[in-house]
């Protein structure tokens, strides 16, 4: 979890396992622009209590917004490990460009 948030520079703010089955990540209001490179939603335009089903990149996820505007992914468990992988690898290709 550490590597992620150094990769990510601040965006990644927390990973925690909700269950067997389920993990929580929690990113910062800045991680809009990170998500967007691999989810379709306008996140400027989401209400303020959203929550959906969605895809981001390859992976089912849940998102929606946490402690002001600040959004959190549920995912399996067993894909929160390749999750974590592929923020931190998109987070890389923002701060390439």
């Amino acid at each position: 979890m550490e590597a992620v948030s150094q990769a990510t520079d601040g965006i990644h703010s927390s990973c925690v396992d909700l269950s067997a089955g389920q993990s929580s990540l929690m990113l910062s209001t800045s991680a809009r622009q990170l998500l967007s490179l691999g989810c379709d939603l306008d996140f400027e335009r989401l209400p303020a209590d959203l929550a959906t089903r969605t895809r981001l990149a390859s992976f089912s996820v849940v998102i929606a917004h946490s402690q002001g505007q600040a959004m959190s992914l549920w995912v399996e468990t067993s894909l929160c490990l390749s999750l974590q992988h592929w923020l931190e690898r998109a987070a890389r290709q923002l701060g390439e460009d």
